[in-house]
């Protein structure tokens, strides 16, 4: 299992087509913890999932198998989910956005746990 091992990082990187391909479709679908997901030849392994949150954030963190990068893939707007159609509207105003608050807090759990590389999400 990966989670007790020590992996060293390579010269290599996560290429932006798969970056895009995670945030555009992996994303909506909701996969569980350890499921492998395959991008344009690359495998991901899905290290942690924040579906569900009383704010409407869900997000997943996944690690490409290849680079051993980590990546957090924000879902975007659900027009069907009332949470994230006020977090828009929050966003016109000086209001504090929970979401937001709550997408920060998930970045910083994250980071402490696996160091992440890079983030994303598609509006």
């Amino acid at each position: 299992m990966l989670k007790n091992k020590v992996i060293k990082k390579n010269d290599k990187y996560t290429q932006d087509s798969d970056l895009v391909q995670l945030a555009g479709y992996h994303a909506y679908i909701e996969s569980r913890e350890e499921d492998q997901l395959e991008v344009n030849g690359t495998v991901y392994k899905v290290i942690n999932i924040n579906y569900g949150h009383s704010t409407g954030l869900d997000a997943i963190t996944v690690q490409n198998l290849s680079t051993q990068e980590f990546t957090i893939v924000y879902v975007g707007t659900d027009k069907d989910q009332l949470e994230d159609l006020l977090t828009d509207a929050y966003l016109l105003g000086s209001t504090d956005v929970p979401q937001l608050t709550a997408a920060k807090k998930y970045y910083e759990d994250m980071d402490k746990q696996y160091g992440i590389d890079s983030l994303l999400e598609i509006f």
